[in-house]
């Protein structure tokens, strides 16, 4: 779990954005629109930060070089590592093209170098050269689950919240046909999201987690 998650809501959220928005009763936005927008904010985060990080681990069978990852909910691959080796990732026209230069009839057998996808199906090259329990370490980002409530807790961390209320905000001005504020909002959300990244980006490798000051001109 990353490291500041709260107990922040999509009540909160609304609660917030209502009041800004001047909608307190909800009339114009509903319930509806903000648990959509929400789950949407969550996505652009994590296409910037990717920060619901996990790992799933795999046994490997010689002789078989794919493996089916579809029962695991992924937004995204950062890495996969085979007994600890960090293997090469390439693009499937890239893998097919390299494969059919140097070893055409797919014969090839070891240590697994590299790896590609294909329609959620991980293909490891050469293919394992023996069975190994464990082996392949896939570190991934989880993909949100689906909200369907407001009593639905955030899954991004508390230091988030506020480029929450930003992107529904931006999406609940637009509705209103307000393009300047929605613009102002979605600026807002950009930036505050770059300076986060820098800050996610900046603690890699170090065993101190820094706290993040919001300036008062940064919240909603």
């Amino acid at each position: 779990m990353p490291i500041g998650m709260g107990g922040k809501t999509i009540a909160d959220v609304a609660i917030d954005v209502k009041r800004t928005f001047g909608d307190e009763a909800g009339i114009q936005i509903n319930d509806t629109d903000i648990i959509r927008w929400v789950g949407e904010a969550e996505r652009e985060i994590l296409i910037t930060n990717p920060i619901l990080k996990a790992v799933a681990t795999t046994y490997v069978t010689a002789g078989v070089s794919e493996y089916d990852i579809t029962d695991i909910e992924m937004f995204s691959i950062q890495s996969i590592r085979f007994n600890g080796v960090k293997l090469e990732y390439r693009s499937f026209q890239e893998a097919e093209e390299y494969i059919m230069n140097d070893d055409p009839k797919g014969e090839a057998s070891g240590d697994p170098q590299m790896w590609y996808e294909w329609g959620g199906t991980i293909i490891l090259y050469p293919s394992p050269s023996s069975d190994s329990p464990d082996a392949l370490k896939i570190y991934y980002v989880r993909e949100p689950p689906a909200f369907n409530d407001v009593t639905n807790t955030l899954h991004v961390p508390n230091k988030y919240y506020p480029n929450i209320v930003q992107y529904v905000l931006a999406k609940a001005y637009e509705m209103d046909e307000d393009q300047s504020s929605s613009q102002l909002k979605m600026n807002q959300f950009n930036a505050r999201l770059g300076t986060l990244s820098e800050a996610e980006n900046s603690n890699n490798g170090m065993d101190t987690y820094p706290r993040i000051t919001i300036r008062e001109e940064d919240a909603w």
